[in-house]
């Protein structure tokens, strides 16, 4: 089909030229028309951005990546003036729609566009092409998240002030140390995620290793409790709240002055209501951070869901995107809260 849009061209089942900002910036999927024109400037998705899958979900990215693609996209503008910017796109669905969503999340950071201003910058491309989000399972989906939910909660953090420009310092994006976020978000630093800007961490449930601080085995790293010490007391996590088994006592964080809750319910399931109202009721009365863990960091994924949409009046859709942005699982029950 042709869009009555000027300057957009979509055929059949291709995008030949989707305007994005007239005369400065392109969606393309063909790759050797713009190549040809010496007006034109191609870009691609930069190597470094890279979405890692638990099962079969494949996005969105989390908040590095998404950062690093708006810098990397502005600065190849910014170099080439003269030029018609075109991110050239791959013809799958998923890497679509997450070029889609890299993009629009460009525009919302840089341009300060709205979820509904970026939709309209791709409402004409056939749905068939682009494929909603998923959670982190292989079993198939019953409940989605769209682009324009991702969006919204890409927002939503904005207006909140979680996340902004930078301004003194270019790591630091609103209340986000991005340094400090991608050091201890990889596996070999703990796994450690705060997913909600001075209040909630998720990470890895700790075991015991006696006197280690951690261990490496079958190419996994287990932590201590006496390892997240150290790092909490940086952090100033005031509550650690367990949602699974005992693999440690408790003592190893109550000795450092560290409140310590149990919650467990099943690591698979929705949380009971019971365990959310008390777990509200314990992170509302927390004087520092509150950090919360399961055995595979699934289940506080749930938890902080509730605290979101409670504390911050957000939507379900809108607080799973954040989620899934700062990369932590998403489990089938996840769908349900």
């Amino acid at each position: 089909r042709q869009s009555s849009r000027q300057g957009t061209s979509i055929e059949g089942s291709v995008i030949d030229m989707l305007t994005i900002l007239p005369n400065k910036l392109y969606l393309s999927q063909e790759t050797q028309a713009v190549k040809r024109n010496p007006e034109m400037k191609a870009f691609v998705t930069p190597e470094d951005v890279e979405y890692i899958p638990f099962c079969d979900d494949f996005g969105p990215y989390n908040l590095t990546s998404v950062i690093f693609f708006a810098c990397t996209l502005n600065d190849e503008m910014d170099a080439h003036r003269s030029k018609r910017i075109v991110y050239l796109v791959d013809t799958d669905p998923r890497r679509l729609t997450n070029s889609v969503f890299l993009l629009g999340a460009f525009l919302m950071l840089t341009r300060k566009m709205e979820p509904g201003q970026v939709w309209a910058k791709f409402s004409s491309i056939e749905e068939t092409l682009l494929e909603p989000y998923r959670d982190a399972s292989f079993d198939p989906p019953d409940f989605a998240l769209s682009l324009l939910d991702c969006w919204r909660g890409l927002w939503r953090a904005m207006s909140l002030h979680w996340l902004a420009l930078p301004t003194t310092r270019p790591t630091v994006w609103g209340q986000i140390d991005l340094e400090e976020y991608e050091h201890y978000e990889d596996p070999l630093n703990g796994d450690i995620t705060q997913v909600v800007p001075g209040k909630l961490i998720a990470f890895k449930g700790p075991v015991d290793l006696g006197s280690s601080m951690y261990s490496d085995r079958q190419g996994f790293r287990r932590f201590s409790p006496s390892y997240y010490v150290q790092v909490f007391q940086h952090l100033g996590v005031k509550t650690v709240v367990r949602l699974n088994e005992e693999c440690y006592h408790r003592s190893a964080f109550e000795n450092h002055r560290i409140r310590h809750v149990d919650l467990p319910f099943d690591d698979s399931g929705t949380p009971p209501m019971g365990v959310v109202s008390e777990f509200m009721r314990v992170a509302r009365e927390s004087s520092g951070l509150v950090a919360v863990h399961c055995k595979v960091r699934i289940a506080p994924s749930s938890i902080a869901k509730a605290w979101i949409i409670s504390s911050h009046l957000s939507r379900n859709g809108e607080s799973g995107t954040w989620l899934k942005q700062f990369h932590t699982q998403m489990p089938v029950s996840d769908r349900r809260c």
